[in-house]
């Protein structure tokens, strides 16, 4: 059964691996390595190799993907295991039953991104929409980036976020060039960086979620370019620049081609 469908597994897991961080004893010996460290560079980039060494000898090993950093997460869960630790302790059963019964209606929340309502919520990190984003940009004219980008455009529905005042009023970015677009982020995580990059805003940010659909509709009928912001890192953004006709197209439902 999916995990959207039982967000009492999500929370075993979470509770056992909560007990074995709580171990004052290591469950098992860990070690992690960075082989052929070259620099910033190997760790922006590098592929982490994850092994394991079995009792019997054998050593099973596979690429685990880029190196990631440790990043800014929410601590619901880990605050929930920390109280309904105390709760058990004290023999407290009601107190951990209502824990418990919290903390599964928030991970039933976060598992499910209508929520009962209907309603698409945007995601605190869009990740595969982010390796799409990075991707079409590393790979410039490479048709296969930019198709796969399209194509998750046309039929992703977790909306985009855009920064907008008081009075719901979107800014257009300027980039070099002179060319000018509404900047959209793919999620909670990358819209705080944007706003943590403004120096001094000179009056109140609003977050405004929009339906990939909706957006593109929206700038088509304004004949405006669309800027998707990903970030490489926490100090690094980026942009995938859509082009007034790649929005039309977008918005007609057709996949547009990478120079249009």
């Amino acid at each position: 059964m999916p995990w959207v469908h039982a967000p009492e597994r999500l929370q075993r897991l979470l509770r056992t691996l909560h007990e074995i961080g709580s171990c004052q004893e290591p469950v098992a010996e860990q070690w992690a390595y960075l082989v052929d460290d070259h620099g910033p560079g190997a760790q922006k980039d590098g592929i982490v190799l994850a092994e394991v060494h079995r009792p019997g000898g054998e050593i099973i090993s596979a690429l685990a993907g880029p190196w990631v950093r440790p990043e800014p997460i929410e601590f619901y869960s880990r605050n929930a295991n920390h109280e309904k630790g105390r709760a058990s302790d004290a023999n407290d059963w009601a107190r951990l039953h209502r824990c418990e019964d919290a903390e599964r209606a928030y991970l039933g929340a976060l598992l499910d991104p209508w929520r009962g309502d209907g309603k698409v919520r945007p995601v605190v990190r869009a990740v595969r929409l982010r390796q799409l984003l990075l991707r079409a940009a590393d790979a410039a004219g490479q048709e296969t980036a930019w198709r796969d980008l399209m194509e998750e455009l046309l039929h992703r529905e977790f909306p985009f976020l855009l920064m907008t005042n008081a009075s719901g009023h979107v800014a257009h970015m300027t980039f070099p060039g002179g060319a000018s677009a509404l900047p959209a982020y793919p999620d909670e995580q990358a819209f705080g960086r944007a706003v943590a990059d403004l120096a001094a805003p000179r009056a109140p940010v609003v977050m405004a979620a929009m339906g990939p659909r909706e957006l593109f509709d929206w700038a088509a009928s304004a004949k405006a370019a669309v800027a998707l912001n990903v970030y490489r890192d926490p100090s690094s953004p980026l942009y995938v620049f859509l082009t007034s006709v790649q929005v039309a197209a977008l918005a007609s439902g057709e996949k547009p081609a990478a120079k249009s």
